[in-house]
């Protein structure tokens, strides 16, 4: 893939998943989510996700791994919580 266009998914990713990211704790904070809630967890994950790609292009491991742990703990609450 071209530099370019990798840079350009870059920040959509990093932009979109941490918009995601940010606007499931508020709703966490306002009490419209809680965390054992079903779509609270899909948003963690999928938002994790994407901070994950965006930071792996990047080669920051530390972050990747943190981004990655958060996605785990998703999967685990959607699987075992329920």
């Amino acid at each position: 893939m071209e530099k370019g266009k990798l840079i350009r998914y870059k920040n959509i990713f990093g932009w979109v998943g941490a918009i995601l990211v940010a606007i499931n704790y508020l709703l966490l904070v306002l009490n419209y989510f809680h965390s054992e809630d079903i779509l609270f967890n899909i948003f963690q994950f999928i938002g994790g996700g994407l901070l994950a790609a965006r930071v792996l292009i990047d080669k920051d491991y530390p972050v990747f791994f943190l981004e990655l742990l958060f996605c785990l703990v998703a999967i685990f609450a959607l699987f075992y919580v329920h």
